[in-house]
Parts: C-alpha cells; structure tokens; sequence
C-alpha cells in the first residue's frame, strides 16, 4: 500500500484506532480491510480502517 493511502487511512479517525479509541503513531498503524479481501473486499479508502496492532491481532 502506497504511503498516501496509508495516510488516507490514518487521517480518517484522526491518528485514532478505529476499534478502541486509542491513538497511535502512523509508523505503528496497521491497515484493516473492513470487508477482508478473501471475502471480496476491496482496498478502496471506504473499505480501510487504521487499527493498533491489538486490535488488528484479535479481530483477525
């Protein structure tokens, strides 16, 4: 993923995660696909959320 999109994603909750609240750096962002790609989820910005690697880790 490209860093503008990235930066896309990070902006959308304003440097927030988008499951707890917590903020984070952009560097320690992880990207989640709201509709996992497996699934037939895209990478469109609306399909994003920033996530901490907690939350990443016990959604997956």
């Amino acid at each position: 993923m490209n860093k503008e999109t990235r930066l896309k994603v990070y902006n959308k909750y304003g440097g927030h995660c988008a499951y707890c609240g917590k903020a984070i750096e952009l560097k320690d962002m992880q990207v989640d696909h709201i509709v996992p790609k497996r699934m037939g989820g895209s990478d469109d910005i609306k399909n994003l959320n920033p996530s901490c690697r907690r939350c990443n880790h016990y959604k997956g």
